[in-house]
């Protein structure tokens, strides 16, 4: 049956003309609406080619990407450490782990997170005929929290088995403690055979620790000291590397003179640089 409903000037609403109006006025908002999100954006993208190309971005502690995984565990549990002489005190710790503690259903809430124990490589002791040495054990009002971190390694077969074990048989003093376990990777993979080790992706580090960045009390140190860390974990087991930094700079300044570029460069960063509004952030703070 004809479609008889007629728009305005009384030409029908399937009338190829019609049809043809109706696309150019979605274009045109889709337009509009890209626009106005390039714009309220625009001093952001303003200010980061301007750190990439001149005034530069925080110095990164490791400052490669290809850093060795016990250098990444020696950094995170410098900075997990309230004890360090970081300024941070127990912010980070408290804002990267304690998810875990409540997801394993315990409140984090009043933990006394200042007085947690922080160390790095803790050797479990042997079981089952192999060493077995966890890279982070954190101690912290009663709970026990095992941290074991993957960057380009993978884990092998039955290691976490392995460590829940020997915390087990080697530190019965620990038995009346609350164990939470962690599984560190920069995708958030599960583990392959102990399914006690919570996932827990690099990515979300940086989505937690971002928020600290706002915290008014923090020092001109800590506040740098932070930026350093999130910059750490964005170019090291994120993998935003030189190369994809330089070209980073080129696709904005591209994008600022070019407003119909905007897309084409939402899309390169969601595959390339899913980070790049952290790192906005960052330069953002370090630069007010």
């Amino acid at each position: 049956m004809r479609n008889t409903e007629e728009l305005g000037g009384g030409m029908p609403i399937d009338h190829p003309e019609a049809r043809l109006a109706r696309l150019r006025a979605t274009i045109a908002r889709i337009k509009e609406a890209t626009q106005r999100e390039l714009d309220s954006h625009r001093s952001q993208y303003e200010r980061l080619l301007t750190a990439l190309r001149s005034e530069g971005i925080p110095l990164a502690s490791l400052a490669v990407s290809e850093a060795p995984e016990p250098q990444w565990t020696k950094l995170i549990g410098y900075v997990f450490d309230p004890a360090k002489p970081h300024g941070l005190g127990s912010k980070v710790l408290a804002t990267a782990i304690g998810p875990e503690i409540l997801g394993s259903g315990h409140d984090s809430k009043d933990l006394k997170w200042a007085e947690a124990r922080v160390q790095a490589e803790f050797p479990l002791g042997g079981f089952k005929g192999e060493g077995c040495c966890v890279d982070l054990m954190i101690q912290v009002d009663g709970y026990v929290v095992l941290v074991e971190q993957k960057t380009d390694s993978i884990e092998r077969p039955g290691q976490l088995k392995r460590y829940s074990g020997a915390l087990r048989h080697n530190h019965p003093h620990l038995a009346s403690q609350k164990v939470v376990k962690v599984f560190l990777t920069p995708d958030g993979r599960a583990p392959k055979e102990d399914l006690e080790w919570m996932p827990l992706s690099h990515q979300q580090l940086v989505d937690r620790l971002s928020e600290p960045l706002d915290d008014t009390t923090l020092s001109v140190v800590a506040r740098h000291n932070l930026c350093g860390f999130l910059l750490d974990l964005v170019s090291g087991p994120l993998a935003l590397d030189q190369p994809t930094l330089k070209d980073l700079s080129k696709r904005i300044s591209e994008m600022l003179n070019d407003s119909r570029k905007y897309p084409d460069f939402r899309w390169w960063c969601d595959h390339d640089v899913p980070n790049i509004h952290h790192l906005m952030k960052i330069v953002e703070v370090c630069h007010a």
